[in-house]
C-alpha cells in the first residue's frame, strides 16, 4: 500500500500507543522518496501526546558505513550463497544486531558500553 508522508504520520501516533514491546516502524520505498519523506513529512510526525519524535533512523545508510569497501565487496560476493546457519555469525548479521541494540539503548538513554 503507497501511502503519503502525512498518511504515514497520521497513523504513527496510534500505532506508537500500543502498551506493550517495542516498536519499530519502516518506511519502505526508493532512496529518493525516503529522503523527502524524511526531510519534509517526518519533521512533522507526532508521538501519541503530540510531542514530536525523535531522529529518523536510516538502518541501510548506518548499515553500510560500517564496512570498508573491500569488505563490503567480499560481502556481496560471498553472503548470499552461505548456508543459514553460517550466515547467523556472519558480519552483517553480526553489525546489524550490535547497530539495532546500540540504537536502542541510545534511544532508552542506556548506556551502551556495556553491550546490552
Amino acid at each position: 500500500m503507497r501511502l503519503s508522508g502525512h498518511e504515514i504520520n497520521s497513523q504513527l501516533p496510534q500505532k506508537l500507543d500500543m502498551p506493550t514491546g517495542r516498536h519499530l516502524y519502516v518506511v519502505l520505498g526508493t532512496y529518493e522518496r525516503i529522503e523527502r519523506y524524511e526531510r519534509v513529512a517526518f519533521r512533522e510526525a507526532r508521538s501519541p501526546d503530540d510531542k514530536p519524535l525523535g531522529p529518523a533512523l536510516n538502518i541501510n545508510h548506518s548499515l553500510l558505513q560500517r564496512f570498508g569497501d573491500e569488505e563490503l565487496k567480499w560481502l556481496v560476493r560471498n553472503e548470499a550463497g552461505m548456508q543459514e546457519t553460517v550466515k547467523e555469525s556472519a558480519m552483517l548479521y553480526i553489525r546489524a544486531e550490535r547497530f539495532v541494540r546500540r540504537s536502542i539503548c541510545r534511544i532508552d538513554g542506556m548506556d551502551t558500553r556495556s553491550g546490552g
